[in-house]
């Protein structure tokens, strides 16, 4: 090979790792999907029986068990160096106590499908706060995607206000809220999970949540359950699978690539939370709002296609 001439044999490596690499991430995702769309359901049997805070509030207790089960397996240190306090700050304020509380407080009023089309929006809103935290520019599939997306949640927002009045719009801006609070959690995920112990930073960040929701629902409904097996399964489901396990595999996700591709669990979820709550709970599909999804989940895809530019930090 002469001086100057790329290495081939190198080069076909490096092409073979990134697709080792997206093939990896892509069942990250598709796993984090269907656990998180089968907690759509498990939320609204716990809710059912208490109310969105304390069903989010007593999940936690779970979470936060297995989290640090999972430190000791991974020989991970349980206490949180002093660097990363702000960053499991942020993350417990937008993951643990934004987040959880308009996912919950939207579930309770929409159907599991229609509230895992409005979580389907975290795409579009973590392009525009990477856009703005890290400095990227994206192609023109990202910002026609963000506008076409919103246009396709007013369209959601309309034909359920139709079907169920005001009550389900209201839950589609919790939602919506919610979705704000994955998205800014992942991005300040990104800031912290490549050189931060990412058990450790989870079990810290679940910490700092618990008081405030637990605080939340002692004020609002005073932590009230009526208890039974499934409300039991359901909160420990929540708990150890939604926000455990998923909230392993999406700092995975973000650490191989980035929020967006992590947020890919979203585009997934009203696939598996419509089936989830088509099988479990006998919710009904109509056709409106099929029709209404479409522009929708066109803005998603149109999100995670879209090409990044990085540009430099002044």
């Amino acid at each position: 090979m002469a001086v100057g001439e790329p290495d081939e044999n190198l080069s076909t490596t490096h092409d073979s790792a990134r697709l080792r690499v997206k093939i990896l991430v892509g069942l990250i995702v598709v796993s984090i999907a269907a656990i998180l769309g089968v907690n759509l359901v498990a939320l609204k049997v716990a809710i059912a029986a208490s109310d969105p805070v304390t069903a989010q509030a007593l999940s936690m207790i779970p979470a936060i068990a297995a989290m640090f089960l999972y430190t000791r397996i991974a020989k991970e240190p349980t206490r949180l160096a002093r660097k990363w306090w702000p960053a499991a700050t942020g993350m417990a304020l937008s993951l643990t106590v934004v987040s959880t509380l308009g996912i919950a407080f939207g579930v309770q009023r929409v159907s599991a499908g229609v509230a895992a089309l409005m979580i389907s929006t975290t795409p579009i809103m973590a392009l525009i706060l990477e856009s703005i935290v890290f400095r990227q520019q994206r192609s023109w599939h990202g910002y026609a995607g963000v506008a076409i997306g919103f246009l396709g949640v007013g369209g959601v927002a309309v034909i359920e206000r139709q079907i169920g009045g005001d009550t389900q719009l209201l839950g589609i801006l919790y939602l919506l809220f919610g979705a704000f609070g994955w998205a800014l959690g992942l991005v300040l995920m990104k800031a912290a999970a490549n050189t931060a112990p990412r058990s450790t930073l989870l079990a810290w960040t679940f910490i700092i949540g618990t008081p405030v929701l637990i605080a939340i629902g002692s004020v609002t409904r005073g932590l009230r359950v009526d208890w039974s097996w499934t409300v039991a399964l359901a909160i420990t489901y929540a708990g150890v699978f939604a926000k455990t396990i998923s909230f392993l595999l999406q700092i995975t996700a973000v650490r191989l690539g980035s929020p967006v591709h992590a947020s890919l669990t979203a585009f997934l979820m009203p696939i598996f939370g419509t089936l989830a709550g088509v099988l479990l709970l006998g919710e009904k599909i109509e056709a409106s709002q099929i029709v209404a999804a479409v522009p929708l989940l066109v803005g998603v895809g149109l999100v995670l296609r879209s090409s990044v530019t990085i540009r430099h930090l002044p």
